[in-house]
């Protein structure tokens, strides 16, 4: 039996969560300035997902499969920009 440690879930494999992703398509940040984190993924089936705890906050259709996905800060605004990167397209989110 797995002990409890943390807050983590233990969901390397669950059948039940539909989501088919790659470790380069999972992000972790602030996207929205409010100092909390959120779980951003794309996935196979083309959807972009943002999680809050749990829960789903929001969800987008992308026109392609998904290669990576990458967050980005910048020093001199609080402008967060998230990137898709599909086939030889990038898109800005």
């Amino acid at each position: 039996p797995l002990e409890k440690k943390g807050p983590w879930l233990c969901a390397w494999k669950d059948p039940l969560s539909s989501i088919k992703t790659t470790s380069n398509c999972i992000a972790l940040g602030d996207v929205k300035g409010d100092g909390e984190a959120r779980l951003l993924i794309v996935d196979q089936t083309q959807k972009f997902m943002i999680y809050k705890g749990v829960t789903i906050e929001a969800e987008f259709k992308l026109l392609e499969v998904p290669l990576a996905l990458a967050l980005f800060y910048s020093e001199s605004s609080k402008n967060r920009k998230i990137f898709f990167f599909e086939n030889n397209n990038l898109f800005s989110k």
